[in-house]
């Protein structure tokens, strides 16, 4: 008995028995797992669909009156062998798994290999499955469909390329020199580019002429491929990019099972972010997405639109050192007047951390969207609209920067107070300096015990100083659901806000007496952390996400505690001093390493289970006399600075 392909209203009752039609007209007894044949099925749910892609299997597909869709697997008997592919056993799993790759196969030729994509007649039966078996069958052969490609450095390369000694369709070969050239630009280069027209474009690794983006594949808002095609060529290829600063990371040539990276780091970072591997993940979004995808694809991208990262990848000091950044540096660069829009993926104010975009950028009024409830609208939007989705982001916070959030800040409703609060410790010459906490890891063994000690110091040589107590802020101080989260907090048993309010309890205990005002921004919104940090003379604090505040966003001096792993080995230990990251920096101090000993085996309350066994984010023991010591010359050389001493808020 045949089907076809693809069959609306397959199933014939006759007698009181539900029926199969065939091809040829014919009707064939549904039988259940028993082998006999149904009479009846669940009241609600009516036959809508059979599709005959996957032999020697059928999908058997019902829909309810609410538009609800269900499917059943059938053998080549016409048996119901269950709903998912976990009712099957491993046999039946295994000769499913190889009925699929042909499938996929078809679908990573005609969608990612062809010059110009086409959505053929089986991929759009395949497309008819409903959702949730579709991405099961996918994911059940992916790994299978298509091979590994090789992976080579572009300086490896020689000047020209054939790979696997078979030209390219056209017959002409790579060029190390264009490949080379498209790499190395960055991408911020390529967005602001884009402004004139809003196509972004990228040379054609063949013969260098400027390719126009046919389109992103937008895997989520941290990873994203391009889609160039070299039509003389016949060529198809992608500019797979991702990290933090986003950047091209690989080209990807499907049909040669090619992918070309810039250099052994971003070969790490190609496996790090795109496992199990750049050609599965994109095969997998082909299948899944063609309906969507391939007419988008054949439209071509109109104009360009940049993505914030949303839950859970939103980060405090990435938003601002990377997304704000890279904002600032493209008004800055007097772009053409097609400006990217900025899509807030899922509910603003826990995404926006530092403010409304068009609030810290008066520019952008107009170029936000807001309007996704969920990260998950974000592609049926790109695809529908013709957009071409991109991460614009930056590597420095400029002064300019710097200025925007604090003038946001000034107009918290708690300014005022603050800044009379800390004018009357600097008349009493004493200073206001902010204690940060850290609770996760990466912190002191006994925080509690030391920063206690802090407020003793500092009452003793400045009395009437004013101690802010600072750690999480949230983006709304009403809910505990408006807490800013740190990397991994959803590990904690406890939420580090929760701990950090309880030392802050005890600090507040243990000043009781002393001459020294003590303020509490532990649950306070970011913007009311931020005025205080600008009223601030200096700070001491833990090495981490804080000093986004205290450093980038305010360019504080202060002292820094880390761990000797950390202060010996740690690459990115200078992000918030360099220049490079940080315009004008003013003085930071770190700790001395030989005050410092690790205790790996301290509990963690935040165990970053890839971290486990990473020196960098053990907890630490300092000798309290010496690094408090240092903290005092710091404190007194910045109480004899001309700024500090007037008061005056600095940038």
């Amino acid at each position: 008995m045949a089907f076809p392909l693809l069959l609306a209203d397959p199933v014939v009752e006759q007698d009181g028995r539900q029926y199969l039609r065939a091809s040829d007209g014919g009707l064939h007894p549904l039988l259940d797992g028993a082998g006999l044949q149904f009479e009846r099925f669940v009241q609600g749910w009516t036959p809508s669909l059979l599709y005959a892609g996957l032999p020697p299997f059928l999908v058997l597909e019902f829909r309810n009156l609410d538009g609800l869709r269900v499917a059943w697997l059938l053998d080549a008997r016409l048996r119901r062998l269950g709903d998912c592919i976990e009712d099957l056993d491993a046999d039946q799993v295994d000769a499913l798994s190889e009925a699929v790759v042909p499938v996929l196969r078809r679908i990573a030729r005609d969608v990612l290999m062809l010059a110009i994509p086409l959505l053929s007649r089986e991929a759009q039966a395949f497309a008819s499955i409903n959702q949730a078996l579709r991405r099961q069958l996918v994911d059940l052969a992916a790994a299978d469909a298509l091979l590994a490609p090789g992976i080579v450095s572009v300086a490896d390369m020689a000047e020209t390329m054939w790979p696997d000694e078979a030209a390219p369709p056209a017959g002409e070969p790579l060029s190390r020199a264009h490949l080379e050239a498209g790499l190395s630009v960055p991408f911020e280069d390529r967005v602001l580019a884009a402004t004139t027209d809003g196509m972004l474009r990228y040379p054609s690794p063949i013969d260098g002429r400027p390719l126009r983006c046919q389109g992103s594949l937008y895997l989520d808002d941290f990873r994203i491929a391009y889609r160039y095609a070299d039509i003389s060529a016949g060529l198809a290829f992608y500019v797979v990019a991702s990290d933090h600063r986003f950047r091209a990371i690989a080209v990807y040539l499907p049909a040669l099972d090619l992918l070309v990276v810039p250099d052994a780091w971003t070969r790490h970072l190609l496996g790090t972010y795109f496992a199990p591997g750049v050609q599965q993940l994109l095969l997998v979004h082909a299948a899944n997405e063609a309906a969507d995808l391939v007419p988008y694809l054949a439209r071509g991208a109109q104009r360009v639109a940049s993505v914030l990262r949303g839950t859970p990848g939103t980060h405090l000091g990435h938003q601002l050192w990377n997304e704000l950044s890279g904002i600032e540096h493209l008004l800055d660069r007097h772009p053409g007047p097609l400006l990217p829009e900025w899509i807030v993926p899922g509910p603003c104010r826990a995404i926006e951390l530092w403010g409304a975009t068009d609030r810290v950028f008066p520019e952008l009024r107009h170029h936000v969207r807001r309007d996704f409830t969920h990260g998950r609208e974000v592609r049926p939007y790109l695809y529908r609209e013709g957009v071409c989705a991109v991460r614009l982001t930056g590597e420095c916070v400029s002064e300019k920067l710097r200025r925007r959030l604090q003038r946001l800040a000034r107009n918290d409703a708690g300014y005022p107070a603050a800044r009379a609060m800390a004018a009357e410790s600097r008349r009493r010459g004493a200073p206001v300096i902010v204690l940060g906490l850290r609770v996760e890891n990466r912190t002191l063994v006994d925080l509690g015990d030391f920063m206690a000690e802090a407020i003793a110091m500092i009452a003793q040589r400045w009395p009437g100083a004013t101690v802010v107590i600072d750690g999480h802020n949230s983006w709304d101080a009403n809910s505990a659901a408006g807490t800013i989260q740190s990397h991994g907090e959803w590990l904690a048993a406890t939420p580090p806000l929760l701990v950090e309010r309880g030392i802050a309890a005890g600090l507040r205990e243990a000043a009781a007496g002393l001459d020294i005002a003590i303020v509490d921004t532990l649950g306070a919104t970011l913007q009311h952390s931020l005025a205080w940090t600008q009223l601030c003379d200096g700070f001491l604090s833990i090495w981490g996400a804080s000093l986004a505040k205290y450093r980038w966003a305010c360019n504080k001096p202060g002292l820094v505690l880390t761990s000797r792993a950390n202060l010996l080995g740690r690459d990115d230990l200078h992000i918030y001093d360099a220049p490079r990251t940080i315009e004008r920096p003013s003085r930071l101090l770190f700790i001395d390493p030989d005050a410092v000993e690790d205790d790996a085996g301290a509990p963690r309350l935040v165990a970053v289970s890839s971290a486990e066994n990473d020196p960098h984010f053990a907890n630490f023991r300092v000798d309290h006399p010496r690094v408090l010591a240092q903290f005092g010359v710091l404190v007194e050389a910045l109480m004899n600075t001309t700024n500090n001493a007037s008061g005056r808020v600095t940038s």
